[in-house]
């Protein structure tokens, strides 16, 4: 899933739905967790821990939201593998953004 362009030295962020086995939308065991990669290393250029997203409405939201700066080019696409547990079994995301 595409999350958008973002500016250099600006902020990067998207929403993350966490499923079980079935698709269904649940809450993780645990929070989130999230690695963002670029095409020129398999080194991350950011690692965090997502927050939970208006846990009040719905459920199993989470953001992942990082600084656009660094380590990261104009130009570039980046991919962020999110990850996460329910009940026990681990699942994760892959997500792409791009830089202007």
């Amino acid at each position: 899933m595409f999350l958008g362009y973002y500016p250099l030295n600006g902020t990067a962020w998207g929403l993350i739905q966490v499923e079980d086995a079935s698709n269904v939308p649940v809450a993780a065991d645990a929070l989130p967790t999230y690695r963002v990669y670029g095409s020129d290393s398999s080194t991350p250029k950011a690692t965090g821990t997502c927050t939970a997203f208006d846990s009040g409405n719905i459920t199993g939201v989470y953001k992942a939201s990082f600084t656009v700066s660094g380590a990261f080019a104009r130009g570039m696409n980046y991919s962020v593998v999110v990850s996460w547990t329910v009940s026990l079994q681990a699942r994760q995301q892959v997500f792409t953004f791009s830089v202007y």
